[in-house]
């Protein structure tokens, strides 16, 4: 055995943190990420059509300031995902199970929907089947994968931990 014990290592020496590109996305993530942009497009077109009748309910301005902020904090949602934080499919999780208990629920919410137009009750239940694949893509495909901890094959020291010569 003629190896010096004492010899510093010969591994190559790599990054532990393994930076993904962003153009890397699963197909099951950006395909949420799509159909979360339809469905939204989609009630827009629904909200424009049926202008009177959503600004007989509130005020335009109340109605252009809800789209609004609506559409930026979706964005930004759907953006974290897009990058894998896990805390941001959480979040669209726990608003959609808000959304249809608050359907559900609120008699407020179940008379407005029975005055809504055909067109708009139809769109609510094609935007609860396209949200209900979003998060399927999200929690349950291949796609859920993108947001659990990177692996890495190299091996850490804790910061209080030395490495010690073999004897």
């Amino acid at each position: 055995m003629n190896e010096n014990p004492y010899a510093p290592p010969k591994a190559t020496v790599e990054d532990v943190r393994q930076v993904t590109a962003p153009g890397a996305c699963p197909a099951q993530v950006s395909n949420a990420i799509k159909l979360w942009a339809a469905s939204y497009c989609i009630g827009l077109l629904v909200l424009v059509g049926y202008w009177d009748h959503f600004t007989s309910r509130q005020t335009a301005g109340s109605l252009v300031l809800n789209q609004l902020f609506s559409l930026g904090f979706s964005g930004w949602l759907y953006y974290k995902i897009y990058r894998g934080r896990n805390w941001a499919r959480i979040i669209v999780l726990i608003s959609a199970i808000l959304g249809v208990l608050i359907m559900t629920a609120s008699g407020t919410a179940r008379s407005l929907f029975s005055e809504m137009p055909l067109v708009a009750k139809g769109q609510i239940f094609f935007s609860l089947a396209l949200n209900a694949a979003v998060l399927w893509l999200l929690f349950f495909s291949p796609g859920r994968e993108w947001f659990l901890p990177k692996k890495s094959s190299t091996r850490s020291l804790s910061p209080n931990k030395t490495m010690e010569p073999t004897r």
